[in-house]
């Protein structure tokens, strides 16, 4: 067993729980919503951090991110989404369902392009 994958995924759920990966896309996206708007600057900043998370991954585990991953990513961000909807605001809310379709395009590419495992 390797226990080193274990801790991955217990840093990467805690990365999503304290929230951790908006940091990069609240500062940057809010930079190039001046240029851009709000949602299309949300989705390039989703997808720049969690192809960044990806390159760590990799870099760490000499593979992609796995499909547990994704799925842990996704259902985490769902359900601060069902969790906290009366205390979000909609900019936070839009931040949440952008940031889940940036896991999912990068989930695409990754088993599109990359190499995919699925534990």
């Amino acid at each position: 067993m390797d226990y080193t994958l274990i801790i991955g995924y217990f840093v990467l759920l805690l990365i999503q729980y304290f929230a951790i990966q908006a940091i990069p896309i609240t500062i940057v996206g809010g930079l190039i919503s001046r240029i851009t708007g709000i949602y299309p600057a949300i989705i390039i900043t989703g997808l720049l951090t969690w192809l960044g998370i990806n390159l760590i991954w990799l870099k760490v585990f000499d593979f992609n991110l796995t499909l547990l991953a994704f799925v842990l990513s996704i259902g985490l961000q769902l359900f601060h989404l069902k969790t906290a909807k009366t205390d979000l605001t909609g900019t936070s809310k839009q931040m949440i369902i952008g940031e889940i379709i940036s896991l999912i395009i990068v989930g695409i590419y990754i088993l599109a392009f990359k190499e995919f495992n699925f534990y």
